[in-house]
């Protein structure tokens, strides 16, 4: 649980992290230590499941953003776009990705606008 308590009445919680950081490191640390930290068997096996997960998700981000790197990198029409003010890497390339690369403004006008480019 992350900052909140939504738990009914009849039901024990406790907030464990108030972010997704501190939650990673609070989850290592749960499941870590050979005393159990005073959870279940079942508790901390499911800890130890999620935090395996949480690991395994920031590995595919991370791959996911050297790939989105490499394509702005190599890509003219996404750097172009990145000189306009407040438009970076991501959304350079998410654009470009979405309406297409030639001629961008002509394309990038008619998708803002809802219709299709001949």
């Amino acid at each position: 649980m992350i900052a909140r308590n939504t738990c009914s009445q009849s039901e024990k919680c406790a907030v464990i992290a108030h972010n997704i950081a501190q939650l990673h490191r609070r989850l290592a640390e749960m499941s870590g230590g050979s005393d159990g930290g005073g959870l279940s068997d079942l508790v901390r096996s499911l800890i130890i499941e999620l935090h395996a997960e949480m690991v395994e998700l920031y590995r595919r981000i991370a791959v996911y953003v050297r790939r989105m790197r490499d394509i702005f990198r190599n890509s003219e029409p996404c750097q172009r776009l990145s000189r306009i003010e407040c438009i970076g890497p991501v959304t350079a390339t998410a654009l470009i990705g979405a309406v297409g690369a030639e001629p961008v403004s002509r394309m990038f006008a008619s998708w803002r606008h809802g219709r299709a480019v001949p």
